[in-house]
């Protein structure tokens, strides 16, 4: 859901593409993590 919000911010509002485009690695690293926490 996150990432989600988070494209649709760098999509509706240019100035923030960069910012959201980070924020959404940053969400995506953490879900990776989460996701092989959970399967162990």
């Amino acid at each position: 859901l996150a990432k989600f919000f988070l494209r649709m911010v760098a999509t509706a509002e240019e100035g923030l593409r960069s910012d959201a485009r980070s924020l959404w690695q940053e969400a995506k690293e953490l879900h990776l993590i989460f996701c092989s926490i959970f399967r162990k």
